[in-house]
């Protein structure tokens, strides 16, 4: 091998152990990446998206805001909403009482109440989201089920069972639920938020095919299946709705954007770099 084809495999294990990471997060929650739009940040994340995107058979991939792209992790703190969890752990075999259940959930959002006004928040931002832990009787591990209510009807069991079951069957597989068996409540939890002020994003209203002269760099030699003297483009520059068709290479101040062959990369009217796949 030589050394750029060297490269280039250890840069696709790199990318493939990437694509078995959003597996974890995805498929063994009982979720189809194949149903999701990828976000590509930092300054590496959109080199590699293109390859772990495709393995995983997202269909879009997003590189936000060009120069956000880097920084997107700490615009994510700064804007993300406060949260407290609480939690009760009870193990409450079925039938339960709905008003043992209930004096749990307001005992809990009472100590997120207290808790969130002593941080200066006022009531209008809070926002409380309960769930509780269940699972068969005589099973280890639970399953999180969100309640559609803050309080649990008196009739609540028939509807916990059918959402227990819907969330069992997603992440085990259909027909792996045990209708009729004695559930277990473990742990009843608040997720207690506080809504925090959004930046307004703003589109554009003018969109231009032809590809600024500035935004065009000088080719050079990049290996694919094979070396290939590819175009390469400083993002920078680039006008929304240029749309560019791999293979390419499109560079910032803060990271790079690498377009396969057989995938199209648009800047869409917020500033995004969208890359889809045929």
């Amino acid at each position: 091998m030589t050394a750029a084809e060297c490269a280039a495999g250890i840069c696709r294990i790199v990318e493939l152990q990437m694509a078995d990471v959003i597996r974890k997060v995805t498929v063994e929650k009982g979720f189809d990446p194949r149903e999701f739009v990828l976000f590509a940040f930092g300054g590496a994340g959109p080199a590699h998206a293109g390859v772990f995107a495709a393995e995983l058979g997202v269909k879009k991939v997003i590189v936000p805001q060009r120069k956000a792209a880097s920084t997107w992790c700490a615009f994510g703190a700064a804007a993300a909403d406060v949260l407290h969890i609480f939690e009760h752990t009870e193990i409450m075999p079925t039938p339960v009482p709905a008003e043992r259940i209930n004096r749990i959930l307001q005992k809990i959002q009472a100590d997120a109440e207290k808790l969130m006004a002593s941080e200066g928040i006022a009531a209008s931002r809070q926002r409380f989201e309960f769930s509780i832990d269940v699972r068969h009787k005589g099973q280890i591990n639970e399953v999180e089920v969100l309640l559609p209510y803050a309080r649990m009807p008196s009739s609540y069991e028939p509807q916990l069972r059918k959402l227990f079951t819907e969330r069992y069957e997603k992440l085990y597989g259909r027909g792996s639920a045990l209708p009729g068996a004695q559930l277990e409540l473990v742990v009843c939890r608040l997720r207690a938020r506080a809504l925090t002020p959004r930046p307004k994003l703003v589109k554009a209203k003018v969109a231009s095919k032809a590809i600024p002269r500035q935004a065009v760099r000088k080719p050079r030699p990049i290996q694919w299946a094979s070396l290939k003297q590819t175009p390469v483009y400083d993002g920078e520059h680039l006008a929304i709705g240029n749309r560019i068709k791999g293979p390419a290479i499109v560079e910032t101040s803060d990271t790079t954007v690498v377009v396969h062959p057989g995938r199209t990369l648009a800047v869409d009217p917020l500033g995004n770099f969208e890359i889809t796949f045929k």
